[in-house]
């Protein structure tokens, strides 16, 4: 009877994800052309069966075994460039699971770096540039941010979840969102690396005192044999006279 209804809880999370079309990847291939009317529709359906609890007391205790079923599902698509099906699996596995962590960073990694070129490789020749490459990753990293947002609905200080939404953000060149992102992480963890992406954030976004008090921390915190410790002094150099620069 457990085999029966493990069985059964995976058959249910395939049939579910075989119906699931995802906007963000549709509008990337241009797919939403015929069936992506369709296919929000039924995302919808899965969301409001996900919001009701529905879906969750088919799986019952078998959530986090599905999930991970669905990730590996999706890894195997993803090896296949199979953006549609990749994609899917990996939403999927994240709104049944969504305390994995992992989950959400890895989907919207993929999301952000490798769909880009996927898409470009399949374009034709005559249409493919730099710029359309540019485009192509500004736009992906911008979706992926706002994927990366519904966990931090749920998880607003998950370190790990905002150092994601920061990369993602620097990528699609929201430099104010990825500002705010590493504040949030640098306050959340002491370590050096979510604090000096802070600092080089406050220097582009042209507050220079405040990525000067950051740095001036940090060279009191580091170590002397610390080989941070030149990094962080060439990146305040660096702070300072742009700061003159402008003044």
């Amino acid at each position: 009877m457990s085999a029966l209804r493990t069985f059964l809880a995976l058959l249910a999370a395939v049939a579910v994800s075989a119906a699931v079309s995802f906007p963000l990847r549709c509008g990337a291939e241009k797919c939403a052309e015929g069936v992506g009317g369709e296919a929000s529709a039924e995302m919808a359906s899965v969301r409001a069966a996900v919001g009701k609890g529905a879906l969750f007391a088919v799986l019952g205790g078998y959530r986090s075994l599905v999930a991970d079923f669905l990730w590996i599902k999706g890894y195997v698509n993803w090896e296949d460039k199979d953006i549609a099906k990749c994609v899917s699996a990996m939403e999927l596995a994240c709104e049944i699971d969504p305390s994995t962590t992992v989950f959400w960073t890895q989907a919207s990694s993929v999301i952000a770096f490798d769909i880009p070129h996927w898409i470009f490789e399949r374009m034709p020749k005559n249409m493919k540039s730099d710029a359309v490459l540019d485009s192509l990753k500004i736009r992906q990293a911008r979706k992926a941010t706002e994927f990366i947002d519904r966990a931090l609905a749920l998880y607003p200080d998950n370190y790990e979840l905002l150092i994601q939404k920061g990369q993602t953000a620097i990528a699609a060149r929201l430099f104010g969102v990825a500002e705010d992102c590493f504040g949030r992480a640098a306050k959340l963890d002491n370590g050096f690396y979510a604090r000096r992406i802070y600092a080089s954030l406050l220097e582009r976004n042209g507050k220079f005192a405040e990525a000067r008090k950051v740095l001036e921390k940090l060279l009191e915190e580091v170590e002397p044999d610390n080989p941070s410790k030149a990094l962080i002094a060439d990146q305040l150099k660096s702070v300072v006279r742009a700061q003159k620069n402008t003044q």
